[in-house]
């Protein structure tokens, strides 16, 4: 599909490829539902034109957007998908160590500086616990914090302990990552 001007003329924008015949489109925020001929529901991203979603939906009738949420319906299901805020998507990305992909829609959304500087010390740890050390280390210097935070992260370090061996304790490094199970937990 080629998206139009209100003049007819076609829009700098980019272009959408269908799974099957459009019978129905709609949208909210920053995507578009489109209900094809196949008893597909595809959920398409605006913002890089690329299908995000597919739900099926066999023998789907009707399609219709709310403030929140996109209704597809069959006469046999009512099948509602709602659109997650970028926040949201962006911690479940870093969660799941998926940096890159996480660090391009956070760009997107225009993000401030302190929006900037815990994303990369969320996706910094992310990245410790998946022993992903240069790409971490990449992060966390860029997150704009105060080394004692990073260093709070790994007490057996601490000089004047008898842990700070080149073992790093009992069961090294590994033991230190296992103590937090999340990446976005408050130091302080």
């Amino acid at each position: 599909g080629i998206f139009l001007k209100t003049n007819g003329h076609p829009a700098n924008r980019g272009n959408v490829t269908f799974g099957g015949t459009p019978l129905a489109v709609t949208h909210i925020k920053n995507y578009m539902v489109s209900l094809l001929s196949n008893g597909k529901a595809e959920v398409t991203s605006l913002l890089e034109f690329k299908q995000v979603q597919s739900v099926d939906v066999p023998n789907a009738t009707l399609i219709a957007a709310g403030a929140n949420r996109i209704l597809v319906a069959s006469a046999e299901s009512v099948v509602s998908l709602e659109a997650l805020p970028v926040a949201s998507q962006v911690r479940e990305l870093i969660q799941n160590a998926h940096v890159n992909e996480a660090h391009r829609l956070l760009a997107r959304s225009k993000p401030s500086k302190e929006d900037l500087d815990d994303f990369h010390w969320k996706a910094g740890w992310s990245l410790i616990c998946k022993l992903r050390f240069d790409e971490a280390f990449h992060h966390l210097s860029s997150a704009n914090t105060d080394p004692r935070k990073i260093l709070k992260l790994f007490p057996e370090l601490k000089p004047g302990t008898d842990n700070n061996s080149a073992s790093v304790g009992k069961h090294g490094i590994h033991s230190m990552i296992a103590k937090s199970e999340n990446p976005g937990q408050s130091l302080e």
